[in-house]
Order: structure tokens, then sequence, then C-alpha cells
């Protein structure tokens, strides 16, 4: 058998990096301390069907049980922590300074056990028997099928689908199984086991058996010294290597303990009641538990760890500052691991920088396993039910200085707030604002004191908590059943949106994800950016009939590098544009863009395809249009210099004229979306172009997001992508769905900005919880837009190399 494959899998693997742990050295004065161990030696799991000593009376204590070797192992390991730490921990056991949790195995349970008579052997009053130098100490456990910490392979069907993967993507791991496979097919006379069903495991199973059995000098057929160790211990320890091969293999099976060592340490540090006696964390596993861990890290050597193998992670004290240091004792001896990127002994604030990527909460944790039936799943929910305590509304002002909506949410977990922007369309949901003569033109007074009197405290008083998400919405539209007019959409959104963020932070998920759960979403995809970079149409004084011109980095490798194209391009079309008509022409439009003094919709293209050329991202930045043609929709006809009130009726365009128009835009420009090209009332112009033209056809004037709209431009082929804007739905709930049932006609859908827009981020969070993969919230260089686009950035470092950007794939991304 040849190596290449073994060696390949080791050049794979990051190599455990330490030297001999000095106990001597000044590492700073101990503050707490985590032990994670492996169980003792033990008799064999699983039993091939030809073994000869597969007799109980070999195994007295049964199959996977602790033996007494692992025992002693494990009482001398405990003897030896005592030594360590004495001087830090009371050499008498008290509740308050350790805390011991073990997998609900029987040989990790009794490992514990063994480990804890060595460390605390009972002194003074706790001497209970002369005679025995022993003593109980708690251990806690939780059911297998629930132990996300410590034992979460069975429990997450995320690792077993990612492991299934793994032959699909590598080829070395298919050399692995075939080599494998002949292996069983050759030795399947003497052992009986089946080439044909899961090779690895059967091959690792017969290593762990063989290997157990030679250690107790009970004699090996003769077949097996052919093969053992020399053939399938390879495979065994390569196999092994495979279960935190990924970055979502280690964020999964390893990530749930470091975050839960990492909050341990920063309570201790900002001296949390619970944590001010606490010196000591013990956690009783399986080699399982230790790889994972130490993969997590990057500092896994790939080996089986050995019987009582045990991982330390101190956090220490020095000159004012808090340092981590991780140790590893094996067989051979103990040293200090150096995670990548830090020394030996590593500042707290670096080692939970480095770790940010694999840190996974409980709740975290069970969403991205797919766990949605499992027990575990419902941890989340079984918490104690914590009511709204109190809904207020206020009016604020948006970004061109109209009133707007702001909600504030309060719960036991705290205040949650959310505004409300408005939009231009008369066709949308209708929002509740009084008209006072010589006061501001829109006010939200009426919808305040709506708010305020009446809904706020008709949620109050139904007890809702506020992960009630639906049963909320629902409640809100039933309020307002006929048309919205009574209730008004801005105060229905403004109270939903507040109560998903309340919602998310009670179940302890980040808002995006809290709200892909709302959504079905397993997938977190971040979204392709279109920014306006010239404005026409009734969102600017030019003459351009078209209204917004759009930019999309379609070809960026990551939502950070897209917004730095679009801003590039941004800049050179300012300058092309200053130079062409002057600085005065060089000003934004309503939505951010440029808004140049020019009529030709071929001439906005061509500025902004030169600009994209001067940047460098030809190919990478893409065009897209938002027609608005309703706006320029006279008489059944498109009136292309609307905005003259002198305009040549003879040039107005037919439907059938206008879309050769846009086919000639297309061709020259490689336009890849186009949004409202007809008025809603021309549906066989919609049908038409969209059956005739490969590019997305956005519907946003024609559906208005209104699920019978919706439906009605599906059965028409009318277009394939949905502009959704919450403001349009009234609550998160109607938003989620309108985008669902997009998605599940095959269409697209681009969450959209409103005209006039608050500081708020909520949008952010929406689109990547919806994964829909495209995003639409102005030009790159107003404050209230900005604050989505950074918030997407902030979201996508939280991802770290779990990050997926839509790219290419922005239609059908979710």
């Amino acid at each position: 058998m040849t190596s290449s494959v073994f060696n390949l899998g080791f050049l794979l693997s990051v190599a455990l990096v330490g030297n001999a742990a000095s106990i001597g050295e000044d590492y700073g004065e101990l503050e707490l301390v985590h032990l994670l161990y492996r169980h003792g030696e033990r008799s064999p799991i699983v039993f091939y069907p030809n073994d000869p000593y597969k007799d109980p009376k070999y195994w007295p204590v049964g199959p996977g049980q602790l033996l007494n070797p692992g025992k002693e192992r494990h009482f001398k390991l405990g003897g030896l922590i005592r030594k360590r730490y004495e001087g830090f921990l009371n050499p008498m056991y008290d509740e308050s300074e350790v805390l011991v949790r073990s997998t609900d195995y029987d040989r990790t349970l009794m490992s514990a056990q063994a480990n804890l008579a060595g460390l605390y052997p009972p002194q003074g009053n706790q001497i209970w028997n002369p005679n025995l130098a022993w003593q109980p100490i708690p251990i806690h456990t939780v059911p297998v099928s629930e132990d996300y910490l410590l034992f979460p392979d069975s429990t997450c069907r995320a690792v077993t689908e990612e492991m299934d993967s793994l032959k699909d993507r590598y080829s070395f791991v298919r050399d692995l199984m075939d080599r494998a496979k002949k292996v069983l097919v050759e030795i399947q006379t003497f052992t009986g086991l089946d080439p044909n069903e899961n090779v690895l495991g059967q091959v690792d199973s017969l290593s762990d058996t063989l290997a157990i059995e030679a250690s107790l000098n009970y004699t090996l057929p003769l077949w097996a010294n052919g093969i053992y160790p020399n053939e399938i211990k390879p495979i065994s320890v390569f196999s092994y290597m495979l279960v935190s091969f990924t970055p979502k293999l280690k964020r999964l099976r390893g990530g749930p303990l470091v975050y839960t060592m990492v909050k341990q340490m920063e309570d201790k540090v900002a001296g949390k009641p619970e944590m001010k006696k606490r010196k000591l964390f013990v956690y009783s596993g399986h080699d399982s538990t230790i790889s994972a861990f130490l993969s997590s890290l990057n500092v896994f050597d790939p080996q089986q760890p050995s019987y009582a193998s045990m991982v330390t992670v101190e956090l220490r004290e020095k000159n004012g500052l808090h340092y981590v240091r991780v140790m590893y004792r094996n067989e051979t001896g103990e040293y200090n691991l150096r995670i990548p990127g830090c020394s030996h002994l590593c500042r707290l604030e670096e080692f939970t920088r480095l770790t940010e990527s694999v840190r996974i909460s409980p709740q975290q944790w069970s969403f991205e396993c797919q766990n949605q039936d499992s027990s575990f799943s419902n941890l989340s929910d079984n918490v104690k039910k914590m009511p709204i305590q109190r809904v207020k509304a206020r009016q604020i002002f948006g970004s061109k200085g109209n009133p707007m909506l702001e909600v504030d949410v309060v719960t036991e977990k705290g205040l949650f707030r959310a505004a409300v922007p408005s939009d231009t369309s008369i066709q949308e949901s209708l929002e509740f604002r009084d008209k006072v003569k010589g006061e501001y033109p829109s006010k939200v007074k009426v919808a305040v004191k709506h708010i305020n009197e009446v809904l706020g405290p008709a949620i109050v008083s139904k007890n809702f908590d506020p992960t009630q998400q639906e049963e909320i919405d629902k409640f809100l539209m039933e309020e307002e059943r006929k048309n919205k007019l009574n209730l008004g959409v801005n105060a229905m959104l403004g109270i939903s949106a507040a109560i998903c963020k309340a919602g998310a932070i009670h179940k302890g998920l980040p808002l995006y994800r809290y709200i892909a759960k709302l959504a079905g979403n397993t997938d977190i995809i971040l979204p392709v950016p279109a920014f306006i970079v010239i404005n026409g149409g009734s969102h600017a004084n030019n003459r351009l009939a078209m209204q917004d011109f759009m930019i999309l980095p379609t070809g960026a490798s990551s939502f950070h590098e897209a917004v730095h194209m679009g801003s590039k391009v941004c800049h050179h079309l300012r300058k092309e544009i200053k130079d062409m008509f002057g600085l005065d022409a060089a000003v934004v439009g309503d939505e951010g863009g440029f808004a140049p003094n020019i009529l030709n919709n071929k001439d906005a293209l061509q500025l902004i395809s030169d600009a994209i050329a001067a940047a460098g991202y030809t190919g990478k930045v893409e065009i897209s249009m938002d027609v608005a043609a309703s706006a320029f929709h006279k008489d059944g006809l498109y009136d292309l210099d609307f905005k003259n009130p002198k305009s040549d009726k003879s040039k107005w365009l037919q439907p059938d004229q206008l879309a050769d128009l846009y086919d000639e835009l297309i061709e020259d420009f490689s336009i890849i979306s186009i949004e409202d090209p007809f008025d809603r009332d021309h549906l066989d112009a919609w049908t038409k172009m969209c059956k005739s033209i490969p590019i997305q056809i956005v519907g946003d004037n024609l559906t208005m997001a209104n699920p019978n709209r919706i439906q009605m431009a599906v059965d028409r082929k009318a277009c394939n992508c949905l502009l959704l804007k919450v403001n349009q739905m009234g609550s998160v709930t109607e938003a989620i769905q309108a985008h669902n049932l997009a998605k599940k006609n095959g269409w697209g859908t681009m969450v959209s900005y409103q005209t006039g827009e608050t500081e708020d981020t909520f949008f952010a969070d929406f689109v990547v919880g919806l994964s829909s993969g495209q995003i639409k919230t102005g030009a790159p260089c107003q404050l209230e837009w900005l604050a989505r686009y950074n918030q997407i950035i902030r979201i996508e470092e939280e991802l770290g190399p779990y990050a997926q950007y839509a790219g290419k794939n922005f239609r059908h991304s979710s």
C-alpha cells in the first residue's frame, strides 16, 4: 500500500504546535481552569462478526465500558491535577468552586468519578468513612440526544450531511474509501464484515477492537497480523481526521465548547456573581470531543487522542491583563499549544478574536444544524415566557426632513426600537398620516396616538411574547382588516419590526439569523448590492425619463469588496460627469445617484459603462435599470420626454417600440436586470418581454408585493423577480410570506429601500435573513444607506469563513 494518500491528509491538517509545558515559568496569576479529558481504557464498542473474543466471558463489564487500567489511569491523573493546582484549588471539595460535566456514557461518567477520587480525596469533616479515601462528587450530564456541547456528532443533522458530502468534494476521500473497501474484501472471509457498507467506519471499528485486544495480550488471529497495524491503522487515523476536516465541521463539532469556555472566561473577568467563586470546570468526554475542540482552535495533531489525554485551558492575569494558556497532555508528556496568530500565552481579547469564526451559541448551533424537529431545537423555546411590557411610539424625522414613525418595544430583556420609512408611490399600502394645515405636510401624530393609546395597550394586555411574531402580526392585521387605512401601514410595520428585534434577542440569535429562522432558511447568503448611480424620472430634475440606473458588483468575492467596487465606480463616474457637464452636474438626486441634465437614456448608460471600465471592473460590475415606466405612461403610450410640457406626442412610443428600445440597450450595455419596464396595466407587454429576454424582469408597481397580484403575474408569466419593500406589506410576516411565494414560483426577490429613509438598519438584517441575493438601498454616498451596507459588512465579518456572497448567482441564491 502506498502512503501518498495519507501524506496528503497530514499536509492538509494543522499540526500540533507547541513545546513541553514549563510549570515554573511565570505565566501570571491563575484565575480559572478548564479541563477536558478523554475517558480511560475501555472494552471494545463493536465486535466484528467472527471475533474470537466477542464472548461476554472476555468482557464481564460489557462492551464500551471502562476497564480497570482506565480507572487507575484517571485516578492518577486526578492526583496530578491536585498536585499542579495545590494552593489554587481548595483542598476540600466546594460545589461553588468546581463544576463537572460529562457525556451520558458509562465510561465517561466513571472516568470522571475516578478522576475526582484522585482530585478530591475527603479531608476533615468530609471524611465519611475512615477506611475509604473517597467521597461522592456531583457529575452533571444531559441525554446524548441533547448534548450539543460534548457529543454533537449524533445530534447535528448538518454534521452528518457535511460528512456525507466529503466523498463527492475530495478525490482523496474517495481514494481512501476505495483502499478501505479493498482491505475489507481481502479479510471478509475471516471477519464476516460487509465491504459494501460504511467502509471507513468498519475499518475504524476493527482497528479499535484489535488494538484493545492486543493491549490486553489477547492473541490476535493470523490474518490480523498481516493488516494490523500497518494496513488499517493509517486508514483509521486518516478517517478520524476527516470528522473535523472542513471549517463547517470545526464550527459545528468544536465551536459550542469554545463558545462556552470563552463566555465563562469573559464572565470571570467581568466579575459576574455566578463566577465569583468558580475556579474549575471539568469536562469528561471522548477522543472525538478533544479532537473537535483542538481542531476548532487549529492546533489538532491528526492522531487519535490517547486514553485519559487532557486539554487544559487556563485564564491568567498578568500586569493587569488577562491571558489564555492552552496545554495538551498525552501519553508522551504535556505541551503548550500555540494558537495560530498568537503566542502560547495569548491575550484573552486576541484569543476571543481568533476564535470568533468557530464560536457558536447553543441557539445558533441548533439553527445551523437544521435541528428544527429535534428535542434540542426547542431548548430556546422552553425558556420562561417574557411578555411584552410596553409599546411606545413617537414622531422622528427621516432623511428628507419629513416626519417618520418610531416604535419602542420594552421587554424584560431591554428596549427594542424600529423606525419606519416612507415611499412616494400612491399605489403602495396606505400610510397613516394626519394632514394639518400650516404645519408639516405629512405628520404621524395620529398614528403615534393610535399606537400609544390603542394598539400598544392591546398587545400588552394579550400577554404576547416577542417571539410570537406571526401571532402578533396577525393580530395587527385583524385590527385593520379592511384596507390598512384605519390603522396605517407605518403603525403596523413599526410595531412588527421592533417586535422582531426583541424576538431575536429572546431567542439568543442575531437578528439576521432569527429572520432566517422565521423564513425557513438554513443557509445565509449575503446579497449583491444594487447601487443607484444615476437618477432620472421622478427622482431627479434632469430630463431623463427612466428613473434609476444601477450597478451590481456581481464579480466581487465578498460583500465588503462589492461595496468597495461600487464606491470606486461612483468616484470615476463623478469625475466623468464633472468633466463633461461641470461641477454643478455632480450633485446627487433623491436616491444618492448623480443627476446630470441629459435627455438620452443611452448617454446615461454610456457614462456608467465608461466609469466601470475606468475603474477596471468590466465584466465584474454589471448594469441594471429601474425604468418606472408608469411615470411616463400617457394615453397608452410612453413619453420619454415627459418632463417637457411641450413634448412631441408623435414621438411617444407604443409598448412594442419601447420593448425594441430595451432590446437595443441590453445588447449595447449588457444590462442584466430591468425593473418596471411597462405600466402595470400593459400585461401583454410584460409577458412578451419576459418570454423573449433572458434577463431579470423585476415587478414593483406591477405586483406591489400583494399576494394576489404576485400570483396574477406568475400566472401571466409577466416577470421573474419580485421587488420587495417591507413597508408595502405592513408586517414582517407578510413580507416573508411574499418572498416565499415568489421563491416558490421560481422568482428572485430584490429587497428594496424606501424613498425617505431613516437610520434604522433592520432592512439589512432582513435581506440577509431572507438570503434573497439582492439588495437595493441607494447609492453608497448617504449615511442612511451606508448604514445598511455597513451593517451587512459587520454580518459578513461575524460569519467569517462561512460568509457566502451571492455574486453571479444573485437571482436565485436562496
